[in-house]
């Protein structure tokens, strides 16, 4: 095992930490060309990406970043704690069933809220109050895929939006943030949050406003 670089912030060869989502990516030159490996959670598991690369390429210059016995015990510590908070969410997420109502919108939402717990995505009910309105109804969050913000609306019955979101709306995607308006728990609803926010293509078919 190679000696640590004092200058690296990672302690690994050809790892970095990415200040934007506190990530490791590995980058480095070799044989003048630059190269990009991906991310990582770990620095470790982003030093093993680069041993594999030199291994691969240039055997004999080859140098091991980390000890494979401690790359493996790290791996099955992540994922059993990536199993735990999954199998949390999805309880959470069905629980809500008891008391969101199982019509409409809210049976839209829970179905949801579980179908995106299944992919990876930490899901919240935001809860309205004199404090706090205009927003939509549920903020979404996934380590890769970024952040959503939805509105649920179930077009079967009657809806509209709020008289505080139609003020707050425009106003928070003119300060960048994005909002999605689904209308089922299905794949082709999911597929809306990753092309361009679509509320505004409900206004025209605001109910009641």
């Amino acid at each position: 095992m190679c000696k640590i670089r004092r200058n690296s912030q990672s302690g690994y060869l050809g790892v970095h930490l990415d200040q934007r989502d506190m990530t490791w990516y590995v980058a480095f030159s070799f044989k003048r060309e630059r190269y990009y490996l991906g991310s990582f959670l770990t620095p470790e598991e982003g030093a093993d990406a680069y041993d594999q690369f030199m291994l691969k390429y240039d055997p004999s210059a080859a140098k091991n970043n980390i000890n494979p016995l401690i790359l493996i015990d790290i791996k099955l510590k992540r994922d059993k704690k990536e199993r735990e908070i999954g199998e949390q969410q999805l309880m959470d997420a069905k629980k809500l069933r008891d008391y969101r109502g199982i019509g409409g919108e809210a049976k839209i939402q829970n179905d949801m809220i579980e179908f995106m717990t299944l992919r990876g995505w930490l899901c919240r009910i935001l809860h309205c109050n004199m404090y706090q309105v205009g927003l939509p109804d549920t903020f979404c969050a996934h380590r890769k895929l970024g952040q959503r913000w939805i509105e649920f609306k179930c077009l079967e019955r009657h809806w509209s939006f709020t008289p505080a979101q139609l003020q707050s709306f425009p106003e928070l995607q003119k300060h960048g943030v994005g909002i999605w308006i689904l209308t089922g728990a299905t794949e082709e609803e999911y597929s809306k949050l990753f092309q361009p926010p679509n509320w505004w293509q409900f206004l025209a078919k605001t109910k009641g406003v």
